[in-house]
């Protein structure tokens, strides 16, 4: 599904996620999910080695977890992140 609004934001890796947030996360947990993708937070973390990750509900009742690995050639000149959204339980 993440691809689909990742087409119709042509691309645009932030307002996919704002998208994905409106549409299937439960509001209870929007804010945190928008609070956890502030770039500039996630940057901060990756330059003191913490991996960002957040477990969240989904509309259907679903529990999810995204991380935040450096990717292998993460450097201040090419900051280069892998999201890895999963179900709590482990699965993609």
């Amino acid at each position: 599904y993440f691809e689909e609004i990742l087409k119709e934001t042509n691309e645009v890796f932030s307002e996919a996620l704002k998208i994905y947030n409106e549409r299937m996360i439960r509001k209870e947990y929007q804010k945190r999910f928008t609070c956890f993708c502030d770039f500039k937070k996630i940057e901060e973390r990756m330059e003191n080695n913490i991996n960002p990750e957040l477990t969240y509900q989904k509309n259907d009742g679903s529990w999810m977890k995204v991380r935040v690995l450096k990717f292998k050639t993460y450097t201040k000149a090419s900051q280069e992140t892998l999201w890895f959204f999963t179900s709590a339980d482990g699965g993609i």
